[in-house]
């Protein structure tokens, strides 16, 4: 029986959630309350899956920021094994917050 590991479907969430966390902690040290307190993962553009998540060890997950338009943000994301630099998932999310 083959090790699993986590779907690669999930990558798509990390790397919305990564770039959630980005815009908080800048919130954050900018001592702005008055940022977004729902987001949303709004569409997925384009999503590549190279290979598998590794169901253990550590994941880089890198976010750009593309397009900000309001409420909406286009990200491009990259997800790689950190021991290896190998890139697992790349993908162009579009967030909405509100």
């Amino acid at each position: 029986m083959s090790e699993v590991g986590p779907r690669q479907s999930s990558a798509v969430e990390w790397m919305a959630q990564a770039y959630g966390y980005v815009c908080a902690a800048r919130a954050y040290q900018k001592d702005d309350h008055s940022s977004a307190n729902k987001a949303f993962l709004a569409q997925v553009r384009k999503a590549v899956f190279k290979h598998s998540i590794p169901k253990s060890g550590t994941l880089l997950v890198e976010v750009e920021e593309k397009r900000v338009l309001g409420p909406l943000c286009l990200i491009s994301s990259r997800m790689k094994d950190f021991k290896t630099g190998k890139v697992l998932v790349e993908a162009e999310l579009k967030l909405f917050a509100e």
